[in-house]
């Protein structure tokens, strides 16, 4: 009996966080700041341009590559900026 009562007791609480998580979940968050998404957009911009570059045969694997790496980076940069920003 006493065990029953815990493990009910134990399962109201883990109801009652799980309900709050969801509440808190559920705020809206502000949008990000207008220059993030311009910059984040200009470097997913510049990553599909150079891979159709490299796919057209305009651009060899190396300078592709780094053109690459550089919008992912910039992309990363954007992203990692607005989560601190919370």
């Amino acid at each position: 009996m006493r065990r029953a009562r815990l493990r009910s007791r134990a399962h109201a609480r883990r109801a009652r966080e799980l309900s709050t998580a969801r509440r808190a979940a559920a705020v809206p968050r502000e949008a990000p700041p207008q220059s993030l998404v311009v910059f984040g957009g200009l470097a997913i911009a510049g990553f599909v341009a150079t891979c159709a570059a490299y796919q057209a045969g305009a651009l060899s694997l190396r300078p592709a590559s780094a053109l690459v790496l550089a919008a992912l980076g910039a992309y990363v940069w954007v992203v990692v900026t607005f989560a601190r920003e919370d």
